[in-house]
């Protein structure tokens, strides 16, 4: 809802058409219609879960909003990541935390960062002079 809100928004009140002010201006209708789209914008990037992050890749990957996607992404990853440390661990979650140096995933989406971690090191890796990419290619896929 949020996002048809917001895409909505924008294509009444392109941000091509606003206003540049410099200095001292008193504000018109024009800059309540701005401020109004960008508080729809940020309600967009408020939503949390993994509804809030399908719909704020849904927004990203809108030619709409194509002007914001690169920021949009950097602030649904960090609102993510604000989600994953307000995670609670339990006691024997924690033990695990202090043996291994990482917390077994509750939920969905903390299975999908794990994997995604897992799948950065591994492109860490390849980048690295000592990589396993060698011994890699000569593995023979067998069917």
């Amino acid at each position: 809802m949020q996002l048809r809100l917001a895409k909505l928004a924008y294509r009444h009140v392109r941000p091509s058409d606003d206003v540049r002010h410099e200095g001292t201006y008193t504000p018109d209708t024009r800059d309540n219609k701005e401020n109004a789209r960008d508080n729809l914008l940020g309600a967009v990037l408020d939503l949390s879960g993994s509804e809030g992050w399908s719909t704020k890749m849904a927004m990203i990957n809108d030619p709409l909003f194509a002007h914001f996607s690169d920021r949009g992404r950097i602030l649904a990853e960090q609102k993510a990541a604000e989600e994953a440390d307000a995670a609670t661990l339990s006691e024997s979650e924690f033990k695990t935390l202090d043996t291994y140096g990482e917390a077994p995933p509750n939920t969905l989406d903390a299975m999908y960062q794990l994997l995604r971690d897992r799948l950065d090191d591994i492109d860490d890796a390849l980048l690295q002079d000592t990589s396993p990419r060698e011994q890699w290619a000569l593995i023979e896929m067998r069917e």
